[in-house]
């Protein structure tokens, strides 16, 4: 893939078009709503299923504003008959005025269910944050308490780091099989006290005991992995901020791969079939009846300078070529997650509204059909 700048104006139209010839259906389910249930504010999706079919939705529940600093919680609701009802809402992990954040849950194949996730104090100073994990062994009903593992994951000359956000992955192909990836990113300074960032991959081989920093990616912070069916990791990222400024914003994802099990990773590259706003965005690769093929699905806001044209989109080619699917209903939307169910269709929590992408975080499911 070659480096190359698309104009904001091409992007908006090629945008509209794409949505127009999507089919866009009814039926979805504002799962957690601004002011409401006791917080201002619900953002950054996580989505899992559990061996047993359990649906678990995972967000942060801002108390008192929409900011990414204070009062935040991790908060979850769950769905035994996917998706058609859902428990109420309960409190994950929350520790007074300070920010519990970015949750990255994985299920190992004995059914337990772990949850990485952020710690930082509550005025949100660099430097002090935290890396903690907990696990659930019923479904996501109850939960360990945290247990920290930053001395593994960061390095003293950062300025914070962060998992997520998103779903993290179980590798199930190569000699790696069963090692735990999940994505993170960085943040550092540069001369000039510019912010930098870089993604990153950290993993475990022992279920989640323990964990090491892998693969440093050439480019990008918030990132997904996605496994390919020959063992593979592809690695999506979101545009950084800082590099934009400096070297003129691109308005599309990064991408790398790594072939050894997230130890080291390609040179990120710029997509241009990905056009996108600075913003997270989400990718899995779709199973169902395509095992031994390279089936991915892609969601993120287009923009190009706003975050809204929120979409999915189909790569039958291991990401070489998309084609959009699916189209949200609302004006505006950012961060994204989704899961494959077991009867081919997917499952999509997505932050929504149309005013503003803080509305809402939308439940939705596309139906196997539509993934053609």
């Amino acid at each position: 893939m070659n480096k190359f700048f698309i104009p904001a104006l091409a992007l908006a139209v090629s945008a509209v078009a794409a949505c127009s010839d999507a089919t866009v259906k009814s039926g979805h389910t504002e799962l957690f709503k601004a002011g409401t249930e006791g917080y201002h504010t619900y953002r950054i999706p996580a989505l899992t299923i559990s061996n047993d079919g359990t649906i678990l939705a995972f967000c942060e529940g801002r108390t008192n504003n929409h900011k990414d600093k204070g009062d935040i919680d991790l908060v979850l609701k769950r769905s035994t008959d996917f998706g058609k009802t859902w428990s109420e809402l309960s409190v994950v992990k929350e520790e007074g005025e300070n920010a519990c954040s970015s949750p990255t849950p994985v299920v190992l194949e004995n059914g337990r269910i772990l949850l990485l996730s952020k710690w930082r104090n509550a005025s949100y100073a660099m430097f002090d944050c935290r890396t903690e994990i907990q696990y659930s062994d019923d479904d996501g009903l109850s939960w360990s308490d945290p247990r920290e593992i930053t001395a593994s994951v960061y390095d003293t000359t950062w300025l914070m780091n962060c998992v997520g956000p998103g779903h993290a992955i179980r590798l199930e192909k190569g000699e790696h099989k069963g090692r735990l990836i999940v994505p993170c990113y960085h943040k550092w300074t540069y001369p000039g006290e510019k912010w930098y960032g870089r993604s990153y991959l950290i993993y475990s081989d022992d279920q989640g005991e323990t964990w090491q920093k892998g693969a440093f990616a050439t480019a990008g912070n918030e990132c997904m992995a996605a496994e390919l069916s020959n063992g593979d990791i592809m690695l999506n990222m979101r545009e950084f901020t800082i590099w934009n400024v400096m070297e003129g914003r691109h308005y599309q994802r990064y991408v790398a791969v790594s072939s050894d099990g997230g130890q080291t990773l390609s040179e990120a590259q710029l997509d241009p079939n990905l056009p996108a706003a600075v913003c997270e965005g989400s990718i899995i690769r779709y199973r169902h009846g395509h095992e031994k093929q390279d089936w991915l699905l892609f969601m993120n806001p287009e923009g190009p300078e706003k975050r809204i044209n929120l979409k999915v989109k189909l790569s039958k080619d291991g990401g070489k070529t998309w084609k959009v699917i699916y189209c949200p209903p609302y004006e505006c939307g950012a961060y994204s997650d989704m899961v494959e169910l077991p009867d081919g269709s997917v499952a999509l929590l997505y932050e929504a509204g149309h005013e503003t992408m803080r509305e809402v975080l939308a439940f939705d499911i596309i139906p196997r059909k539509m993934i053609k």
